[in-house]
Parts: structure tokens; sequence; C-alpha cells
């Protein structure tokens, strides 16, 4: 389809469970196609690796390996579990891909209670990424030092994905394209930029539009999925620190260079909240956030672009 003067090409396909779409501007529909087609091997090759879902990816060997044995990782999964521990160790714990232990607890779908305490006391004692240690080298290995340690890579595995197919797209001299992975979005456009909706604090509405020039946008909001139990809301974004679902309802979106920081500062800034998460995002320049709470209240940090500012990011160095 056109956009003004440029013709831009999009394929949508199921991956990771939802639904991944690559937007490429260029003359020739060919070469659009071939690029498309590049980036979603890029994904489906992450998927293969990171996706707890896999039984041989390496997340989930890693899973099954005893302690003090190291698994050697993909460097992709590698260099994005490094960046996890960062955002895990500076964030006090509020972001935690250790948590997968308390996921049976919350399956949502078809829940009308919560579990009962003694039940999220003992998945909260399986919690915890200071389990797992990182050595890097010419074979880059995890070693966990937690017998139930278990990776759940769901704050941060789409991001990744969005990321390494940008990467591909650029290798291959794409200069204008969109990368959306279920709302963690990552583009570049050297013209007007891309137009990216901010859902508000209901998830029902359009709250703002920003154009994206180049950068990642992603957010988290308490609106994709819950239940009510004696008139308290309870949703699927859980404090990993407390093994309860975070008490306030809304979204917090938030912009970065590269789509995996985005998507794992989106969820640690959700569970703690405007004051700490504005503290959180000092630590990462070229970040920003937006709190939209259910009942209209907005928070902005410093650096959260207007509606006429574009979203002009400088380029992203791996994750980061």
């Amino acid at each position: 389809m056109s956009e003004g003067h440029r013709v831009t090409h999009r394929s949508t396909r199921p991956l990771m469970g939802t639904f991944l779409s690559v937007t490429v501007t260029h003359d020739d529909a060919t070469a659009a196609e071939a690029l498309i087609d590049l980036a979603f091997e890029a994904m489906t090759a992450w998927c293969a690796e990171a996706s707890e879902w896999e039984p041989e990816a390496a997340v989930s060997r890693l899973g099954r390996t005893p302690v003090g044995e190291p698994v050697a990782l993909p460097d992709p999964l590698f260099r994005l579990l490094l960046l996890a521990q960062h955002v895990w160790h500076d964030s006090a714990g509020a972001f935690d891909p250790s948590w997968l232990p308390l996921k049976p607890l919350w399956p949502m779908r078809g829940q009308s209670s919560p579990p009962s305490a003694e039940a999220v006391t003992a998945a909260l004692a399986e919690v915890g990424l200071q389990a797992l240690e990182l050595r890097e080298g010419p074979h880059p290995t995890a070693v966990k030092h937690r017998t139930g340690l278990h990776l759940g890579l769901g704050a941060i595995a789409k991001g990744a994905a969005v990321d390494l197919a940008c990467e591909a797209l650029e290798a291959a001299g794409a200069t204008s394209f969109l990368v959306d992975a279920g709302g963690d979005i990552r583009g570049r456009d050297d013209g007007t930029g891309w137009l990216v909706g901010v859902q508000d604090g209901q998830g029902l509405h359009l709250h703002s539009r920003l154009h994206l020039q180049r950068g990642s946008i992603a957010t988290s909001g308490s609106y994709e999925a819950g239940f009510e139990h004696e008139g308290q809301r309870y949703h699927h974004l859980l404090d990993p620190r407390s093994g309860y679902p975070v008490p306030w309802l809304g979204g917090c979106t938030v912009i970065a260079p590269s789509c995996a920081l985005a998507d794992a500062l989106a969820t640690a800034c959700f569970v703690l909240g405007p004051d700490a998460g504005r503290a959180l995002l000092t630590r990462y320049p070229q970040t920003a956030a937006l709190w939209l709470e259910a009942d209209g209240t907005e928070t902005a940090s410093d650096g959260w672009p207007s509606s006429n500012d574009p979203v002009a990011l400088p380029p992203a160095t791996g994750f980061c």
C-alpha cells in the first residue's frame, strides 16, 4: 500500500504466541518480500533458542540441567541474559526472568480466586536471578546455582526478536522498516517516521501518537488479562518480589534505542510505579517512560516526547 510517496509492504504471521508484523518501504515488491522473509527467519530462529515452550531450546535445557553444570548458550541469548541481569539488578528485582515458578499460580484464564499465601511463599523460594551465573568467553555458558531456577523470558524475548529482525533488515540494506511483536515495536525511517499509537490506561482507547524515526517502544499494561475476586482486580503483571499482581491498574510505555531494553524497562517501570521507575531510567541513557493509570492519572519521565516531537534515538548497540 502507499503512504504519501512511499510504497510499503507488510506481512503479519503468528509467532511467539502473538502476531508479528514486518513492514518495509521499498520500490521493488520482490525485494521487499525477500527482506520481510529475512526478518521472520531471524525471529523464528530466535524462538528456537529462547522459548521455554520449546523442549530443546537453550533456555529450556538450562532449566533441566543439574546445579553447577555449564550450559552452552547461543550468542544472542547470552547477550540478552546479560541485559536481563543488569535490569534485574538495577530494578532491585522488579524485573526478574526467574519468575516462572509463579506462573502456574496465576493462569488468569478461567481463574476466579488468588492462590493461597502458602503456595505463593513456596514459589517465591525458587525466584531470584542471583542463582544464574553467566560466563563469557569464546563459548558463552550459563550455570544455575539453584535447582528450581527456571527462566521465563516473556517480558523481554519479543523485544529481542524485534531487535534481531531489525538487525537483519539493516544488514541487508533496509533503511525504512517497522517490526511489531504484539506491541513491542522498533522502527527506522529517515523521513517523517512511523506513526505509533499509545493506548490509554484502560487499554480501550488511543491516548496519543508518537512519530518513530528511529528507536523502540514497548508497553506493559494490566488490561490484557485478569479476574475479579471479592471486589479486587487481579491481573497478569506480577511483582516477582511479592508473588502477587502489582496493585495499581494501567499501563507503562517506554521508549529506548533497542526493543529488548524497552521491553524489560516497561515491565520494571510498571512494577515500580512512577517514582521508583523514573529513578531506574536515569541509569539508562536515551530512555523515557509514560505511566497512564486506569483512573486517568498521567505521569511522564524526563525526556518523554510531546506529540510534535519525533522519537529519534541513537542506533541501538545489540540489545542495549
